[in-house]
């Protein structure tokens, strides 16, 4: 992954419901690009693995779990300043990952690269 030529936007879309998009496990370290509505004030990811960051869309780590006690380390809370509304996040993950939950109110459409994201939903 990704699978297409590196000018074609390639997005992955999974099943949301009301308690969430799940996204799916991994051997490897993870990193996914994706969209925070413009109205969203905060938003949420639960981390199986336990492990990883959260960084906005100027490149800087909103959400740490290492910095985190035990009980907080597996799901994050993050507050989006005004600034950072409407625009693409990213979360990482090292070593094997059983999957994260994203929040509900997150379109279900994540990407490996900024490059690559884009809204499939007319």
């Amino acid at each position: 992954m990704p699978s297409t030529p590196p000018e074609i936007s390639e997005v992955m879309v999974f099943p949301s419901s009301p308690d969430g998009t799940k996204v799916g496990s991994s051997l490897f370290a993870t990193q996914y690009w994706f969209f925070v509505p413009p109205d969203t004030q905060e938003f949420w990811i639960q981390l199986a693995g336990g492990a990883g960051k959260i960084w906005n869309p100027a490149g800087e780590v909103a959400w740490d779990a290492w910095k985190q006690d035990a009980s907080q380390a597996k799901k994050a809370t993050v507050p989006v300043p005004p600034e950072f509304r409407g625009k693409l996040w990213r979360v990482t993950a090292p070593g094997v990952q059983m999957g994260m939950v994203f929040d509900p109110q997150i379109p279900p459409c994540f990407s490996a690269t900024r490059k690559k994201w884009f809204n499939p939903s007319p």
